[in-house]
């Protein structure tokens, strides 16, 4: 249970709010540097896939990153971070309008045969009822 991110650290705490029906302590903290996915691409080229899992902080690291590339993964958590994750998915539509998205559920597989267009993905966001699923893009 680490997070940087206030907000996920708070429903983690009340076990009414997080997936796993329990409260789950912070009873430390530790200072950690972190870094801009531009500037890691600065220092060590661009990758052919990002994942993102950062519990909590996917929107404030994606307004790091300028470059596109081949393929990006993060989490989504429903219905907390629900405005995180459609600002996610805009993000990376404005870095390449080309971007086509699917995702992946806890069996770990995609929802469609074939990658879906940024209207779509954002009408199916809007609408699901699932908890918890991957974005791939």
């Amino acid at each position: 249970a680490n997070t940087l991110s206030q907000k996920w650290r708070e429903i983690l705490k009340n076990p009414k709010e997080n997936r796993w029906s329990k409260r789950l302590e912070f009873n430390d903290s530790y200072d950690v540097e972190v870094e801009t996915l531009d500037s890691l691409i600065t220092s060590f080229g661009k990758p052919d896939y990002i994942k993102i899992d950062v519990e909590g902080l996917e929107w404030e690291v994606l307004q790091g990153l300028s470059h596109t590339v081949k393929i990006l993964s993060f989490e989504a958590n429903y219905p907390h971070f629900k405005e995180e994750t459609l600002l996610c998915v805009t993000k990376l539509n404005q870095l390449s309008p080309k971007t086509v998205f699917n995702i992946i559920n806890q069996d770990f597989e995609f929802f469609w045969a074939e990658h879906q267009n940024f209207e779509f993905t954002i009408h199916w966001l809007n609408n699901t009822e699932l908890k918890y699923f991957e974005v791939f893009c």
